[in-house]
């Protein structure tokens, strides 16, 4: 890992579909100063939200905010990746099922 350069080829979740934790990460080079990730509903409405420094991944645990589990079906996800100039997002679906 070289922490000085970031390049993401492309960002994944794991696993997908899920029916607890999922993590989401990337595959290419270097150390995210803040990697994020956003999970939203079907309807637009943000249900989770994470931020890490110098990192790789990150780990929801499939709660929502309230503390609940999230409950089956699909979701949106938003991931950034950023260390100074260098900036990459991706989004995708995660699938939960119970």
């Amino acid at each position: 890992v070289v922490a000085g350069v970031l390049r993401v080829d492309r960002f994944y979740t794991t696993p997908n579909p899920a029916a607890g934790a999922v993590t989401f990460g990337f595959v290419g080079q270097g150390l995210a100063d803040s990697l994020t990730a956003s999970v939203y509903d079907l309807r637009g409405h943000l249900v989770w939200t994470g931020q890490v420094a110098d990192a790789l991944s990150l780990t929801w645990d499939g709660l929502l905010e309230n503390g609940r589990e999230a409950g089956s079906g699909a979701y949106v996800y938003l991931v950034s990746a950023a260390r100074g100039t260098d900036r990459f997002t991706g989004k995708g679906t995660l699938f939960i099922l119970h």
